[in-house]
Protein backbone atom coordinates (compact mmCIF):
# COMPACT_ATOMS: atom_id res chain seq x y z
CA UNK A 1 0.00 0.00 0.00
CA UNK A 2 1.48 3.16 -1.11
CA UNK A 3 2.53 5.95 1.89
CA UNK A 4 -0.22 8.27 0.49
CA UNK A 5 -3.32 5.55 0.89
CA UNK A 6 -1.43 5.07 4.36
CA UNK A 7 -1.87 8.54 5.26
CA UNK A 8 -5.61 9.01 3.75
CA UNK A 9 -6.57 6.53 6.15
CA UNK A 10 -4.87 7.79 9.17
CA UNK A 11 -6.84 10.83 8.30
CA UNK A 12 -9.94 9.12 8.07
CA UNK A 13 -9.60 7.35 11.48
CA UNK A 14 -8.63 11.00 13.11
CA UNK A 15 -11.75 12.17 11.66
CA UNK A 16 -14.34 9.57 12.06
CA UNK A 17 -13.06 9.29 16.09
CA UNK A 18 -13.37 12.94 16.33
CA UNK A 19 -16.79 12.56 14.96
CA UNK A 20 -17.61 9.62 17.34
CA UNK A 21 -16.64 11.16 20.62
CA UNK A 22 -18.68 14.50 19.37
CA UNK A 23 -21.95 12.72 18.65
CA UNK A 24 -21.65 11.11 22.17
CA UNK A 25 -21.12 14.38 23.56
CA UNK A 26 -24.42 16.29 21.58
CA UNK A 27 -26.00 13.08 22.20
CA UNK A 28 -25.53 13.34 26.40
CA UNK A 29 -26.08 17.10 25.74
CA UNK A 30 -29.34 16.53 24.11
CA UNK A 31 -30.59 13.97 26.49
CA UNK A 32 -29.71 16.78 29.55
CA UNK A 33 -32.10 19.07 27.91
CA UNK A 34 -34.94 16.32 26.72
CA UNK A 35 -35.10 15.20 30.40
CA UNK A 36 -34.62 18.45 31.61
CA UNK A 37 -31.68 17.37 34.33
CA UNK A 38 -27.85 17.49 34.17
CA UNK A 39 -27.67 13.82 35.59
CA UNK A 40 -27.01 11.30 32.88
CA UNK A 41 -28.23 8.38 33.29
CA UNK A 42 -25.94 5.76 35.10
CA UNK A 43 -26.23 3.04 31.77
CA UNK A 44 -25.64 5.65 29.58
CA UNK A 45 -22.45 6.72 30.89
CA UNK A 46 -20.54 3.36 31.83
CA UNK A 47 -22.00 2.78 27.80
CA UNK A 48 -20.52 6.08 26.77
CA UNK A 49 -17.29 5.44 28.47
CA UNK A 50 -16.53 2.22 27.25
CA UNK A 51 -17.40 3.82 23.65
CA UNK A 52 -15.05 6.47 24.81
CA UNK A 53 -12.28 4.18 25.63
CA UNK A 54 -12.76 2.60 22.55
CA UNK A 55 -11.76 5.83 20.26
CA UNK A 56 -9.24 6.44 22.17
CA UNK A 57 -7.68 2.83 21.97
CA UNK A 58 -8.46 2.38 18.22
CA UNK A 59 -6.89 6.33 17.81
CA UNK A 60 -3.01 4.67 19.96
CA UNK A 61 -3.56 1.43 17.77
CA UNK A 62 -3.87 3.77 14.19
CA UNK A 63 -2.41 7.62 15.23
CA UNK A 64 -0.47 7.49 17.95
CA UNK A 65 1.03 11.02 17.41
CA UNK A 66 -2.68 12.37 17.09
CA UNK A 67 -4.08 10.54 19.98
CA UNK A 68 -3.01 12.12 22.88
CA UNK A 69 -5.15 15.63 21.77
CA UNK A 70 -8.20 13.56 21.20
CA UNK A 71 -7.95 11.62 24.20
CA UNK A 72 -7.18 14.63 26.67
CA UNK A 73 -10.74 16.22 24.93
CA UNK A 74 -12.85 13.74 25.15
CA UNK A 75 -11.48 12.80 29.06
CA UNK A 76 -12.48 16.46 29.66
CA UNK A 77 -16.16 15.89 28.40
Amino acid sequence: MSDDIKELLKDLILLNSIIAAETLQITENTSKIARKSMEIPKQCQISHDKLRNQIINILKKHVKDQAKILEEHILTH
